[in-house]
């Protein structure tokens, strides 16, 4: 009985030793941009009432829980976009407002002794592209991204998304989901 109650213990001991264990290192980074325009006729239209001036600022503030080089969780938040001098956006004269918001909470994690990296959570989802950015996808979506080096030159990634979810009771089993396999060839001369 006392082996028994000896290996429940030192099973308890390394238990909560592993549940206690958390992130040895924060990062914080941010940006702040703020914009000034002017625009006469945009639309092109006869009847332009639209405002010709604008002065816009947001901030992004992205902390980053780093446990090892295998292990991290990013969480990023948005203050704004704020229009000066719009009492909805928080940048009113002496508004409390605000429109902070959660841009990207995700899981970033590496598979030990493989080239296998696994992103789980709110994330920045694009598809491939050249230049501009891919014209089908690329937005901040909740999802897993899996993608794997299988040599120096080729890189396979598999994504599962839910760009959105029904929530009404009339509509069951109505959520959108997104899954894509992208192979990723990329040589001294060409991309593909």
């Amino acid at each position: 009985m006392k082996r028994i109650f000896t290996l429940l213990l030192g099973v308890a001991f390394i238990l909560c030793a592993s549940a206690q264990a958390g992130a040895l290192e924060v990062q914080l980074s941010g940006v702040m941009d703020t914009v000034f325009g002017f625009s006469d006729n945009p639309g092109f239209s006869e009847d332009d009432e639209n405002d010709h001036f604008f002065a816009r600022q947001r901030a992004r503030i992205a902390v980053e829980f780093i446990a090892s080089e295998n292990l991290r969780g990013v969480v990023q938040f948005q203050i704004g976009t704020m229009e000066w001098g719009s009492e909805e956006d928080g940048a009113q004269l002496d508004t409390t407002k605000g429109t902070a918001k959660i841009r990207r909470a995700y899981i970033d994690w590496n598979v030990p002794d493989s080239s296998v990296n696994v992103k789980m959570g709110l994330q920045y989802i694009a598809l491939p592209s050249a230049v501009f950015g891919n014209p089908f996808f690329g937005a901040n979506a909740a999802g897993v991204v899996v993608s794997a080096g299988l040599n120096e030159n080729i890189t396979l990634s598999g994504i599962w998304s839910r760009p959105w979810k029904d929530t009404s009771v009339s509509l069951k089993d109505n959520d959108t989901d997104m899954f894509a396999v992208v192979a990723d060839f990329n040589y001294d001369t060409v991309s593909v």
